[in-house]
This record gives structure tokens, sequence and C-alpha cells, in this order.
């Protein structure tokens, strides 16, 4: 009778292990797409290298949007300014200068004339690498 048990109780344990991933991988991931309502889009993601305080991103959409913000995920990281630059050439310069602490984001920053269409966003920063973590940045935004 054990050994009828033992395979029975190996697979409800590999069950239910298998179930806790998936659950957790799936909260991971609505957590970062749908930040602050289901419209956020995530534009691009970064893992940050601490030693370089600048990086511009390319974005390789087709849609236009009308607003921008920045995710902080695993280590706080301090957003001086971004630069976007619009497929037409056009810039906006914004003045972010604040801390993002993990898990937090920017506030929505409005993308000015009508819905842009993004070539690509410059980032400004002094990553901060706490206890061996290094930040990660996600770049979304709303049409």
């Amino acid at each position: 009778m054990k050994t009828f048990y033992k395979p029975i109780l190996k697979l409800s344990i590999y069950s239910i292990l298998i179930i806790y991933t998936l659950n957790s991988f799936s909260q991971q991931v609505n957590s970062l797409t749908s930040i602050s309502g289901s419209s956020w889009q995530q534009l691009a993601f970064l893992n940050v290298n601490s030693s370089v305080q600048k990086d511009i991103i390319f974005i390789h959409s087709k849609c236009t949007y009308k607003k921008i913000k920045i995710k902080v995920l695993d280590a706080p990281m301090e957003i001086m300014d971004l630069t976007i630059t619009y497929e037409n050439g056009e810039q906006s310069k914004i003045s972010v200068r604040s801390v993002i602490q993990p898990g937090g984001e920017s506030r929505a920053f409005d993308l000015t004339g009508k819905l842009r269409q993004i070539k690509s966003v410059e980032i400004n920063y002094n990553a901060v690498t706490r206890n061996g973590k290094i930040p990660k940045l996600s770049i979304y935004a709303i049409q």
C-alpha cells in the first residue's frame, strides 16, 4: 500500500509547485502590464548599468501616444530628466528630478502636441545599487 501512495503524493506536490510558480509569474506580469489602468502599454525594458548615467532607448512601435511614465524595479533610481524624440525629429525635454523606489513609478508626463509616435527616449539618471541589486526600468505609454 505504501508504494501506491508515493507516486500520488509526488504528483500532488509537483502539481502544487507548478500551480504556485505559474500563479506567481502571472502576478508579476500583470503588475508590469497594468500599472495605473489597463490602457498603459510597456514600450521598453532596461537592465540599468550602474556605471552609466545616460541611456538612449529606441522604441519600435508605430503607435501614437499622449502620455509616458517610468516604473522602477529591484533598487531605487534617481531620474534626472527625459528627452523624447518623435518620429518627425521633434523633441520634448521633461524634467523628472525624483528618486523612484523599487516598485514605484513616476507621474504620467503629457507629450506635447497631438498624439505622438515615439522614436527614442533618452534617460539621464543616477542608479543606486542596493544589496547587490541593480535597478530595472520600464517605460510605459498610453494612447
